[in-house]
């Protein structure tokens, strides 16, 4: 089971949120500061909740029966980025806060796209593309037919995390087989 805490930058003031047994995890939060979306296995597949920190609120906005989970937030607050399986295979999806106009993302035709992080300027989503060996790419967002973008090498790549400037994106792979942390530029991938 996994459970969710706040703590200050310093690594004091622990707080356990008020989670459920099942596991929760991948906590983004809000541009507001007021709430935390996150993943839950409490209900019998993965859904995604927004935490209300003012009234320890937790409400489901994932369908009952969609797979949804590693929730972004839009810079505005309007919206999520998430990977799901509604459409079969795992993808890159975008909807609003109520669960409406789900939007369909990523366009690798089912490879496998998942852990998507809005950049801080919304102008792009980057996220993780294959299942065999992973990659990063990086699509625009809000274009018709932008097309998606390879911006890692060929080696593995996992958790994106893009640099507030949205210049640069860190990401975790694998270096001589062993865990390895990298950052390298959005634009030219170098």
């Amino acid at each position: 089971n996994g459970s969710m805490f706040i703590l200050n930058a310093d690594g004091s003031g622990l707080v356990r949120l008020d989670t459920q047994p099942g596991g929760d995890f991948a906590p983004a939060w809000s541009p507001d500061g007021a709430s935390i979306a996150f993943s839950s296995l409490r209900d019998p597949i993965l859904h995604i909740f927004l935490y209300d920190l003012a009234t320890n609120k937790v409400t489901r906005i994932s369908p009952p029966s969609s797979r949804d989970s590693h929730p972004d937030w839009s810079p505005d607050g309007s919206k999520l980025v998430f990977d799901t399986t509604r459409s079969g295979e795992m993808q890159v999806w975008t909807m609003n806060l109520d669960s409406s106009s789900p939007r369909e993302f990523s366009t690798a035709g089912g490879s496998g796209e998942s852990m998507p992080v809005w950049s801080p300027d919304g102008k792009q989503i980057a996220y993780i593309s294959g299942s065999s060996r992973p990659i990063l790419a990086v699509r625009a967002f809000g274009e018709a037919g932008a097309q998606e973008r390879q911006i890692s090498s060929a080696q593995p790549a996992w958790k994106p995390s893009i640099s507030p400037d949205s210049r640069l994106i860190a990401y975790q792979g694998l270096q001589e087989d062993r865990p390895a942390i990298f950052i390298i530029e959005m634009d030219s991938g170098t």
